[in-house]
């Protein structure tokens, strides 16, 4: 049994389909995202309030949604446009169904409708006002014209002040480390410890020498080695291939390296034969 719903343009465009989210109106600004993965992290991305948002991407709740993967404390996004989602999830770490996760938050959604005729209408015209309408029952009919008198109704989002909307009230602490997807659950950040026991690696930011990570080890991170990978210590870098830093000790002043001669740069030819050199060699 399919409950009906209906998305309404500024412009007069109505597109029919069916809800799998909570009932209601919402109404906001449309837009489209090409991602082919991630519909709940966008969902909960406080950059998304006060807009519809389409995906792309056929088929969205493959993977089903987990408490780990939420951006923010709650939903942002005024409703979710799709093509298609699956009867059933199917991922390890599925802990509800996307349909109740929506349900659950309150977000107007609606699927089963020609989600690349409104990704060229956003295209071609840019992002315009329109309203989400799901209905309670099967055999509801919703009014089209109600919706496009809400889309049309919607300031927009020109002259909104939404960060402090989406802002938290008060500054807080944030203790967790990196996610242990074998445990589901999130590392210390300042002693490494977890809420549950595991044998996995220990944490990006568990090491000993964190503090100084940033002070006195350049090498690593130009490597763009994640921290966890990091061999830092208060007194150089032990990783194999990484440069003796020089102690305070050894390093010259800045009168003694102002005295030192100069190298010339390479003449004319040698910079040819330097060039010769290292250009390859064609061979038959």
């Amino acid at each position: 049994m399919n409950i009906p719903a209906i998305l309404a343009l500024e412009d007069g465009t109505v597109f029919e389909g069916i809800s799998v989210g909570a009932a209601g109106l919402s109404v906001g600004e449309v837009v489209f995202n090409t991602a082919m993965t991630g519909y709940q992290e966008i969902l909960t991305d406080p950059s998304y309030a006060r807009q519809l948002v389409t995906l792309t991407y056929p088929h969205i709740g493959n993977t089903g949604c987990t408490e780990q993967d939420d951006e923010a404390g709650q939903a942002w996004a005024a409703g979710l446009i799709v093509r298609d989602v699956p009867r059933r999830p199917s991922n390890w770490r599925s802990q509800v169904a996307l349909p109740e996760w929506l349900q659950q938050r309150g977000i107007v959604a609606i699927a089963d409708i020609d989600t690349r005729k409104l990704t060229r209408i956003l295209r071609d015209g840019g992002a315009q006002n329109g309203a989400l309408l799901a209905g309670t029952t099967v055999s509801e009919r919703l009014d089209a014209d109600k919706a496009i008198e809400a889309a049309r109704k919607f300031p927009g989002l020109k002259g909104m002040d939404l960060a402090k909307v989406v802002s938290t009230p008060a500054a807080y602490p944030w203790h967790d480390g990196e996610l242990d997807l074998d445990s589901g659950t999130f590392a210390r950040a300042d002693t490494g410890s977890r809420s549950s026991p595991t044998t996995s690696a220990p944490s990006a930011t568990s090491c000993a020498c964190w503090p100084s990570v940033a002070a006195t080890c350049m090498w690593c991170r130009r490597r763009r080695l994640p921290p966890m990978y990091w061999h830092c210590s208060p007194t150089g870098c032990s990783c194999p291939t990484a440069p003796a830093i020089p102690s305070p000790a050894t390093t010259r002043s800045p009168q003694s390296a102002s005295s030192s001669p100069r190298r010339s740069p390479p003449t004319a030819s040698a910079w040819a034969t330097s060039c010769s050199a290292s250009r390859p060699v064609r061979r038959p």
